[in-house]
């Protein structure tokens, strides 16, 4: 990789990761050894709260991301950048794109009464056998929980100034599908920069000092338990795909606490 000239400390005082200039996971084994620290990491426990929308309560998530200063360094020391254009003077990081899955356990329905047409479509197999339909109607199964997904980005964060990403699901898909609590039972945050994901665990696959990106209700998160979170949760999105919104989609009311809000790139402009 060629290093060019660069003039001034404010020329350095941005990082943009480019796909040659990627995080650990991109970076040779023995670099990736020797990072303790993400370049941008969720920071605060994910919080889920009912608020008044335009029609009937929604719920709302906040993700709070923040950019680590040891871990831009170690991002950028990783792929081989010099010393000296990976100081103290780094102190932002572009393109962050935020993603999160949450997941919902439906207390507030009979999953043996289904109320949508194309739910009771699915169950119309498994009527015919008593411990599939058993099965199908469990709330207490993550497999019947209700699971959104929904990304946006991040046009800029400065290191060591967290800012809460806000992202809501509306009143009547809380109705619709019995989710009386707005916290999730089950979520996690994927993070990318310029395309390219930033761990969330680390090698012995705990996650990071400081790492909030994993939430699952009543047990400590690890690798194992992700996987298998996200094995269940991705083959669910695809019947949710497009519900839940990240709050510069949102259109129809302000939230009053967006003003820990970070600045958004336009979705197409994202692409």
């Amino acid at each position: 990789m060629k290093i060019y000239p660069i003039l001034g400390a404010v020329a350095v005082s941005c990082l943009s990761l480019t796909p040659q200039l990627g995080h650990a996971q991109s970076a040779p084994a023995g670099e990736q050894a020797r990072m303790t620290k993400p370049l941008v990491i969720v920071s605060r426990q994910l919080d889920g709260k009912s608020v008044k929308g335009g029609n009937g309560n929604w719920h709302r998530l906040e993700v709070e991301v923040k950019a680590l200063p040891d871990g831009i360094k170690a991002a950028l020391l990783a792929q081989q950048v010099p010393a000296k254009y990976a100081g103290d003077s780094v102190k932002w990081v572009n393109n962050v794109k935020v993603s999160v899955v949450a997941g919902f356990k439906p207390s507030g329905s009979d999953l043996s009464k289904p109320k949508v047409y194309q739910e009771v479509l699915k169950l119309k197999e498994r009527a015919t056998d008593a411990a599939a339909f058993a099965a199908a109607k469990d709330v207490n199964n993550p497999d019947n929980w209700r699971y959104y997904k929904a990304s946006t980005v991040v046009a800029t964060l400065e290191a060591n100034k967290p800012r809460s990403v806000f992202f809501y699901i509306p009143g009547d898909i809380v109705e619709r599908d019995g989710i009386t609590n707005p916290r999730p039972d089950a979520a996690y945050v994927t993070l990318e920069v310029d395309g390219q994901e930033v761990p969330v665990l680390d090698e012995k696959g705990a996650p990071f000092t400081g790492s909030n990106a994993v939430l699952i209700a009543g047990s400590k998160p690890d690798a194992a338990k992700l996987a298998k979170l996200k094995e269940v949760a991705e083959r669910a999105v695809r019947d949710t795909e497009g519900v839940m919104r990240p709050q510069n989609l949102i259109t129809n009311f302000i939230d009053a606490d967006w003003k820990a809000s970070p600045d958004f790139v336009r979705e197409e402009a994202a692409k």
